[in-house]
């Protein structure tokens, strides 16, 4: 019963957290959309370790734990060029990313 209180305010702090970030960083224009695909991927990510379990009864642990392990460095690199590019956009145009502002 402990770890699962710890987790599920694990998951509400996470929540909490991601909504309070939309609100402060998106214009009031797009933060109706931009929420509804916060709501969306952890929705997605709390089905996960359901995922995973059944996964891991099919094929074994370690298969799961590797599929977990390349999703986490595929999820990474995606990211990183992403920002790696936004970054190269705005040097491009003379002007500066948000966390380059702080």
């Amino acid at each position: 019963m402990t770890l699962e209180l710890q987790v599920g305010i694990g998951y509400g702090a996470c929540l909490i957290a991601g909504l309070r970030w939309i609100e402060a960083t998106t214009p009031p224009a797009t933060r109706g959309r931009v929420t509804g695909m916060f709501y969306l991927l952890t929705y997605v990510g709390f089905w996960a370790p359901m995922v995973l379990a059944a996964v891991a009864r099919r094929t074994g642990e370690g298969v799961a734990l590797w599929l977990t392990a390349v999703l986490a460095l595929a999820s990474a690199a995606v990211t990183g060029v992403r920002r790696w590019r936004s970054d190269e956009q705005d040097f491009a145009r003379g002007t500066f990313s948000a966390a380059q502002r702080r």
